[in-house]
């Protein structure tokens, strides 16, 4: 694990090599904040719920160490912590995120969690975290080609051009063919992978459906 100070990167600090005890003398007169040091937590990309999906950092965590308690902190998560719990950082702030992020979804957050909610969002790609949380939808479409790109027709109208390895999933779907599937959509609702692939019958009933009554993909 790399950390990174003002001027230039070091290794993790050693908390556990032998010191000189300090009595409460050595500490008279000297500021509690003067005797932080600050530390870069290089690492932006943290796992979650098992690695099934990550939490991605604008910029790297700033941790205060206090080498008298032997604590960091990171004021603006509202995280303290000991030092050799270093380790379980990532974990730590997966937590607090998710706890914040539940209180916002139902508008739950105290004065104290909104202003520190605020500063978080700051740091998190919430883009992407969105993507990546988000639930397949059930599409219906027509396979239109796939001799050299795949392309399909979905039920809302529009065409889209998959990736070869998103359009492998229709290795099963003829051209003209109708198909249901769960779509996990991506930036700009494109399809970034389909499962769970049927095909559906072309009957009368469905030809003389009223596609524009169909909810958007937006």
């Amino acid at each position: 694990m790399q950390f990174t100070t003002t001027d230039h990167k070091i290794a993790a600090p050693d908390f556990f090599v032998s010191r000189p005890a300090r009595g409460r003398a050595d500490w008279d007169g000297v500021n509690a904040t003067e005797t932080l040091s600050t530390f870069v937590f290089d690492q932006k990309v943290l796992p979650m719920e098992g690695g099934q999906q990550f939490l991605y950092l604008r910029k790297p965590l700033q941790l205060k160490v206090d080498p008298a308690r032997l604590t960091f902190q990171i004021a603006e998560w509202g995280i303290e912590m000991e030092c050799f719990k270093l380790t379980e950082l990532p974990r730590v702030v997966g937590r607090r995120f998710l706890r914040l992020l539940s209180a916002a979804e139902n508008e739950s957050l105290s004065e104290a969690d909104q202003a520190e909610w605020v500063v978080i969002c700051d740091y998190v790609d919430f883009t992407r975290f969105s993507i990546e949380r988000s639930l397949p939808r059930y599409m219906e479409g027509v396979l239109v080609g796939r001799d050299q790109l795949v392309i399909v027709e979905w039920h809302d109208g529009s065409r889209e051009t998959l990736e070869w390895e998103v359009g492998k999933a229709l290795s099963d779907v003829e051209p003209g063919e109708r198909f249901s599937a769960f779509v996990k959509l991506g930036k700009d609702d494109r399809a970034m992978n389909l499962r769970n692939v049927s095909l559906l019958e072309a009957t009368e009933a469905q030809d003389g459906w009223d596609w524009e009554s169909w909810p958007k993909k937006v």
